[in-house]
């Protein structure tokens, strides 16, 4: 599918800043295609108790913005070893792939060698060494 032998290894900077939460998640290119995927194939009265994507998508949203704000708020509370940060990070990914695919808009991954840039002076750094890499045919965001 792409052409990155690395697919399953490499990395997506995934930027959720556009939808009110102030958070960049790592995760792998391959996770993104595996939600995508999910929400593709199912059924939408699978979702939100029969309500639909669109409503899980909107009560998402409203949990992650209120989970940003906690973290924001508790940044020493901000490590893989906390089991409510993983699930939001895991969340602010399936939410964004979610978005992306109902709303037929990219998702939002950050350039490497900016998303650098932003870990240099960020107060939570989280990458545990890793950086984010390109996929080939993918646009990203890229501020000046």
């Amino acid at each position: 599918m792409y052409s990155n032998l690395n697919y399953e290894q490499s990395t997506s900077a995934v930027n959720l800043m556009a939808y009110g939460i102030n958070t960049i998640v790592l995760t792998a290119h391959s996770q993104l295609e595996k939600i995508g995927d999910k929400i593709e194939n199912s059924n939408d009265s699978q979702w939100s108790n029969g309500k639909g994507k669109i409503h899980f998508c909107k009560s998402l949203k409203k949990h992650l913005i209120k989970e940003d704000v906690y973290f924001t708020n508790h940044r020493s509370k901000a490590l893989r070893t906390n089991e409510r940060w993983m699930k939001f990070c895991d969340d602010c990914v399936a939410f964004s792939v979610m978005f992306s695919r109902l709303h037929h808009t990219p998702v939002m991954l950050v350039h490497p060698q900016q998303y650098e840039e932003m870990i240099a002076h960020s107060l939570v750094n989280a990458t545990c060494g890793n950086l984010p890499s390109l996929i080939d045919g993918v646009d990203i965001l890229w501020k000046h």
